[in-house]
């Protein structure tokens, strides 16, 4: 399994204790790491006393995706879970996770709950729902993998934070170094998981496979899905999702979705008729918001047509 991190040794001691506690301990645990994190190879040459094999890989290209790219090509195993470095497993996940590949060899993707725990008085009050990742037809896109609930079943997309795939599947597809970000890169488990789909394998989400995540602060600009608008952060959030639609959705869920975000939009992004709504509420921003999601619309479609990305 694999651990990317950079430069959060507390999180990160928390999460490798929680797998030496798990009822089926990893075969191994790759901790995926940046060149000059000297704080992180330090803290990892210490660990000496864990039940489990622990090693780390070094990149010097930066963003996670680089990142956990290199850990992923030094693995061999059947089965890669990936873990931020910032959450910690409850003690059945690993067994969860390995039931379900044992059991369904079309299986390509796994996913679960994970509990957030940025602010416990309010996430308390948060509704449960089965509405997990998936997208309508008509565009509408929902994530909620930490208020899911009910029995295992196929979706579109899974969370990053807590996930597992097919090695073999994922050495080969790797990837998508096409997104933007210079840390997070959101949007690479989309990417993923629609390339799952594409290959003929199917991507399952399970509440029953748990983490507690504590959302720990990020390194770059990309903070506008924790409660706060940055425009450059907005504007690689975007370009990253209409590439991955372009390049990799299921083609029934292409039109809806290009759609919404012009109607409508979603997070910060302004689609016109939202934009008029909040123009009217006193946002100053919404009009700026529209036009970035037009601009980075054309923008990812055409560099895709120019680079000849076969959808």
């Amino acid at each position: 399994m694999i651990i990317p991190t950079l430069n959060r040794v507390d999180y990160l001691r928390g999460c490798l204790e929680a797998l030496g506690r798990q009822t089926l301990l990893p075969a191994e645990v790759v901790v995926a790491t940046h060149m000059g994190d000297n704080a992180t190879h330090e803290f990892l040459n210490g660990c000496n006393n864990l039940p489990y094999a622990l090693r780390y890989t070094e990149c010097e290209q930066a963003g996670v995706i680089a990142n956990m790219q290199a850990a992923v090509d030094s693995t061999r195993h059947e089965v890669v879970a990936l873990l931020d470095d910032d959450a910690t497993p409850h003690t059945d996940w690993l067994e969860l996770i390995e039931r379900h590949f044992v059991a369904d060899v079309e299986l390509g993707g796994l996913g679960g709950r994970d509990h957030l725990k940025d602010d416990e008085d309010r996430r308390l009050k948060e509704d449960t729902t089965h509405r997990v990742g998936y997208y309508t037809w008509f565009g509408l896109g929902y994530g909620n993998h930490h208020r899911g609930c009910g029995a295992a079943r196929r979706v579109h997309v899974v969370k990053g934070c807590n996930c597992a795939f097919r090695g073999p599947v994922l050495r080969e597809i790797g990837f998508d170094y096409d997104l933007r970000g210079s840390g997070a890169q959101v949007g690479w488990e989309l990417s993923l998981c629609f390339d799952l789909l594409k290959a003929g394998y199917h991507v399952v989400y399970d509440p029953s496979v748990q983490v507690d995540h504590w959302v720990a602060p990020r390194h770059d600009a990309e903070i506008h899905h924790r409660c706060e608008l940055n425009m450059q952060s907005l504007e690689e959030v975007l370009y990253n999702d209409f590439s991955i639609f372009w390049k990799s959705a299921p083609r029934y869920l292409v039109p809806g979705h290009f759609l919404w975000a012009i109607l409508w939009g979603g997070g910060w992004a302004c689609g016109i008729f939202r934009a008029c709504r909040d123009r009217i509420n006193g946002d100053r921003t919404a009009w700026m918001r529209f036009r970035l999601v037009l601009r980075t619309l054309l923008e990812a479609c055409s560099s895709i047509e120019s680079n000849n990305i076969k959808p």
